[in-house]
This record gives structure tokens, C-alpha cells and sequence, in this order.
């Protein structure tokens, strides 16, 4: 497991095989994990977002 610490070691990205990139944000109250992943689930709704965005452009072109 390999950390990068950044911003005076206050934020730290942890970047392990096992796992995926995550950046800990340092508070008083405790610590923040934001976990960076991107699932199967989000690129297929990013997919039909764009395609339906397509669709719906090429449909008013055509119609002109």
C-alpha cells in the first residue's frame, strides 16, 4: 500500500491493489474517506445518458 500525503499531510490518497484509490481528509471531528470508483452500474447509465443526448440532437437535424 503506497500513501501520497498532500496539502501539509492533511489529505492523504492510499492507492493498494487490493483495493482502490481513496483520499482521507483529516478533521478534528475525525476522518473523511472518499472512496474513487467507478462501477459497471455508472457506466452504463453514463452511456445511455450520452446516447439518448445523440438521439434526441441528430432527431431535431433530421427534422429540419
Amino acid at each position: 500500500m503506497k500513501v501520497y500525503p498532500k496539502d501539509d499531510e492533511t489529505i492523504f490518497t492510499i492507492q493498494d491493489e487490493a483495493r482502490t484509490s481513496e483520499t482521507i481528509f483529516e478533521t478534528e471531528t475525525g476522518a473523511i474517506h472518499i472512496v474513487h470508483e467507478m462501477t459497471l452500474g455508472d457506466v452504463v447509465v453514463s452511456t445511455l445518458l450520452v446516447m439518448i443526448l445523440v438521439l434526441m440532437i441528430l432527431g431535431r437535424i433530421i427534422r429540419r
